[in-house]
């Protein structure tokens, strides 16, 4: 475990690169497959970069005094995962070393001020990088040209302060409720993180007399609401340990109370601050209301056989905390009876979600790690993970109006089937093969009804995928081949009954049955990288990259995706089959102008392409090409 000092330091940072780093891209990054569990080029030399110096001072903005002995950040203009810190002494002086190239904006890590992090929402959490143009003017930005040093004074910027007295309707101080800071957008909310330190995260709770204090916000409207821990489950469990506020935040919480006294949010009043106001008057009253129990059971819709261990979920329809939807504390596993309940629910509209209970079969994890026990000695036998029964996942909406729901029956359909082979052209087998079953949405999918399912075969080129559920879904192969074996191999086919599975979707009725897909992996595949500028020629960091087939009416949902992101040089690589394809960029703000549709992407996509950049790529090839984000 690090160190809890360690953690104080780096929570800042890590939280602002969950946002602008660790979920970079508009879209996930194409499955390019490693032929060696080392990753691909593991002996590359490092690119060498010229570095100076940053030094300066840090300074309140409205008193010019010095920050004393707090965490200075400079962070890449653009998002991108390089950033620097020091700490400053008592006179507020900073010294930062090794700085490569590239624009900057600072940052001071301390209570109170304006944060990179309080402009991190769930949304943004769940899209990928978002972008932080509109925030940089809140902050002091460098250039850095990598042949001299560099002097900046930076300024805390003191946010706003919200904050109260949480009582239950007796009185009483409510100690411990969780606070949650949200603005709206439209008809719904989303929820912001308060403040970029972990006491600040930490602190979004009332203490022992129900106070709570809110610092370091941007200038706007907010909504602020109130959560009770409550654990909905029937088992009683509650998670515990170091993250267990951070998943909160995340999480979608059933019994809200929205200021002053609002059960729903399209009650809630609004709270606008400027930056540094102090609003210490915004009180919330948690009122009595219905809680009600919510129970039944799971049984398969066919064999009408009670299940036991299926995972089974409540969540509202409509989201109310501003979290994201289908993670919440409302989580349970039927008993031997396949029985289920939910207690304290409050009145509203809700989907039961099912599981189907897992097998204890051997992950791949286990294998790599050396747990050799955790698959068949005798290399030539599949070992699979599979579902105890074929049954698919299902869900079913329930109202709750002001009395307990009892005997909900969620019938388990028959679950489709997915079987075949995964071969190496030119060689051995692969020593690790993996096929993952993605779902399409269909129109009128419910959010969260995409389903993916997966299975792994150690020593062997065939794979079963059962449990599914009907739909359209993309097969997305990966493989690992032999220690000894080091060439990297591309998806050259994806065949059944005649159709090719990387252009088109492969169709599953309920309790289908699949066999015989035909998965081909091809050695020496073309390599193209991509250096994306912007119309200042400066480099594009987050853009992703995408090789749309040349011929074949463009790109859509159910096709292999060939993408790639760029790094903080502005570039990426992509390993491909040979052919001809049009280059399509997609840059950061576009993620922010698209949003999260996946018509409109697609439509976008199709439309860039038809006067996209073209190359043709040979097999084993390698290409270097420059693309200007900016009309592309």
């Amino acid at each position: 475990m690090p160190r809890l000092t360690h953690k104080l330091t780096a929570v800042s940072l890590a939280l602002f690169a969950l946002a602008c780093v660790c979920l970079a891209s508009l879209a996930p990054v194409s499955r390019r497959v490693a032929a060696h569990p080392q990753g691909m080029n593991a002996n590359a030399a490092a690119k060498q970069e010229p570095v100076v110096t940053i030094s300066g001072r840090a300074v309140y903005d409205d008193t010019a005094r010095p920050v004393r002995r707090a965490h200075v950040t400079v962070a890449a203009y653009d998002g991108r995962q390089k950033s620097y810190n020091a700490l400053t002494d008592a006179r507020g002086e900073f010294r930062i070393t090794g700085v490569t190239p590239g624009r900057y904006f600072a940052f001071v890590d301390v209570p109170g001020v304006i944060s990179p992090v309080s402009f991190v929402s769930t949304d943004m959490l769940g899209r990928g990088t978002p972008d932080f143009s509109g925030m940089v003017s809140y902050f002091d930005t460098v250039e850095v040209s990598g042949t001299e040093d560099r002097q900046l004074t930076v300024h805390a910027r003191r946010g706003a302060a919200i904050g109260g007295r949480v009582t239950y309707s007796d009185g009483d101080p409510a100690v411990n409720v969780a606070i949650s800071v949200m603005r709206r957008d439209g008809e719904h909310l989303t929820k912001y993180f308060a403040g970029g330190t972990i006491l600040a995260i930490y602190g979004q709770r009332t203490d022992d007399r129900g106070m709570y204090r809110l610092a370091g916000l941007p200038p706007g409207e907010y909504v602020i609401g109130v959560s009770e821990t409550v654990v909905h489950g029937s088992d009683g469990s509650s998670p515990v340990g170091d993250d267990v506020y951070l998943r909160g935040f995340a999480m979608q919480q059933l019994l809200m109370t929205f200021y002053p006294s609002a059960t729903e949010s399209k009650d809630a009043a609004g709270v606008k601050v400027a930056a540094g106001d102090e609003r210490s008057d915004i009180d919330i009253t948690i009122p009595e209301r219905g809680l009600h129990t919510v129970e039944g059971l799971v049984r398969g819709g066919l064999d009408k056989k009670l299940v036991e261990g299926a995972h089974v979920t409540i969540t509202r329809k409509e989201d109310e905390s501003g979290a994201r939807a289908g993670s919440n504390a409302g989580a349970t596993a039927t008993d031997e009876q396949g029985r289920w309940q939910f207690t304290e629910i409050p009145d509203g509209q809700y989907i039961i979600a099912v599981t189907p209970p897992d097998s204890d079969g051997p992950d791949v994890e286990d294998y790599f790690n050396g747990n050799s026990n955790a698959v068949a000695t005798n290399m030539n036998t599949s070992v699979t993970r599979r579902r105890k029964k074929s049954y698919a996942p299902a869900r079913k909406d329930v109202q709750v109006e002001g009395a307990d729901v009892s005997e909900v029956a969620v019938e388990l359909g028959a679950g489709a089937s997915v079987s075949g082979t995964i071969t190496v052209e030119g060689g051995k087998g692969p020593q690790y093969g993996s096929v993952e079953l993605s779902r399409l949405p269909d129109p009128g999918d419910q959010p969260g009804s995409d389903y993916s399912n997966s299975t792994r075969a150690f020593g062997t080129s065939s794979f079963t995928v059962e449990g599914l559920p009907p739909g359209r879904y993309r097969l997305e192969p990966s493989v690992y081949l032999r220690d000894d074996e080091h060439d990297e191999v591309y998806v050259k086919s994806i065949t059944w009954n005649g159709k090719d599975l990387t252009r088109e979707p492969l169709e599953l009725g309920e309790g289908a049955v699949v066999s015989g897909v035909q998965v081909v992996f091809a050695r020496n595949p073309a390599s193209l990288v991509v250096s994306v500028v912007g119309g200042d020629k400066k480099p594009a960091f987050g853009a992703r990259v995408l090789l749309v087939p040349g011929a074949g009416g463009g790109q859509s949902s159910s096709m292999q995706e060939l993408s790639c992101s760029t790094d903080d040089s502005g570039s990426c690589s992509i390993k491909v089959p040979p052919g001809e394809y049009r280059v399509v960029v997609l840059t950061i703000k576009d993620a922010a102008t698209l949003g999260g549709a996946t018509a409109a992407v697609e439509a976008e996509i199709n439309r860039r392409a038809a006067t996209a950049t073209s190359v043709s790529l040979r097999a084993g090839e390698s290409r270097e090409l420059e693309v200007i984000a900016a009309g592309n």
